[in-house]
């Protein structure tokens, strides 16, 4: 069941609502909910959903025929070699039909693809008066997607942008069908353990106590988070050893920056 998001649906819908070309990105931190509301936004539309692979720009293009193909976006008669092609024909058929094109993990075209937002500018300008498209990118925090596509002059897709949805943490009042069962208190505790983060309360029991429910969550070795630190430190890091090796000395206690550097055993 999905929670909570009302804003950013609402927004989503309204775009929709105008039958016409617009362009909205999504930004948020890893396993912040994006996905998840793209797909209850896609329900009972004629859409198509891509997940973009950190790979070659002849990778992607391969798999972006392939998904779109069992989609039913076209039949198994259509060959395409190049970005300028594929887009050429989806963009056709979105003159001809309301159409919602999803790309998730946006950034890995950036360097990759960079022939596919060429592609997309051309058609966008081809066909704009006639399109019935609504286009979301999704993927990486803000400020990355603002380097590359808002600030990058050679991006023309940039003209093409209506909104920008900056996913983050859920709102404490939105968040309360997932901490149903619980004290008040209770309730604050793991809104605040998880950081408001819907992925994260996702996994909170009322049937356990609440004590229990932070063992199953963070601290026993199975856990869904267990490992969750360590993981972001990869993703957003260059030397996640570094950074792990500050925070475990701060959660042995060490609390002064002095303190901190000795004992990690830096200057």
């Amino acid at each position: 069941m999905f929670i909570g998001r009302s804003e950013e649906l609402g927004l989503l819908e309204k775009l929709y609502a105008k039958n016409s070309l617009n362009v909205v990105l999504v930004s948020g931190e890893y396993k912040i909910g994006k996905t998840a509301l793209l797909q209850e936004f896609l329900q009972k539309k004629s859409a198509a959903y891509f997940a973009a692979r950190n790979a070659l720009s002849t990778v992607n293009l391969a798999a972006f025929c392939l998904e779109l193909k069992e989609q039913g976006l076209w039949g198994p008669k259509n060959e395409f070699r190049s970005w300028d092609s594929v887009l050429s024909t989806l963009f056709f058929k979105a003159t001809q039909q309301r159409l919602v094109l999803v790309i998730d993990d946006v950034q890995y075209l950036f360097d990759s693809a960079p022939e596919f937002f060429t592609a997309f500018a051309k058609y966008a300008q081809k066909y704009k008066k006639q399109l019935r498209l609504s286009v979301i990118f999704s993927g990486a925090p803000f400020a990355e997607m603002e380097r590359v596509l808002l600030k990058n002059q050679e991006m023309q897709i940039k003209n093409y942008i209506n909104a920008v949805i900056k996913l983050g943490a859920m709102d404490y009042w939105e968040a309360q069908p997932f901490l149903e069962g619980f004290t008040e208190e209770e309730k604050l505790c793991l809104y605040g353990a998880a950081g408001g983060n819907p992925h994260y309360m996702s996994y909170l029991d009322a049937e356990l106590s609440f004590k229990d429910n932070l063992k199953k969550l963070f601290f026993a070795p199975a856990a869904p988070l267990y490992k969750e630190p360590i993981q972001l430190l990869k993703l957003d890091l260059r030397e996640p050893a570094t950074y792990n090796t500050i925070l475990c000395s701060v959660a042995c206690g060490a609390e002064r920056l002095n303190e901190i550097a000795a004992a990690a055993d830096m200057e």
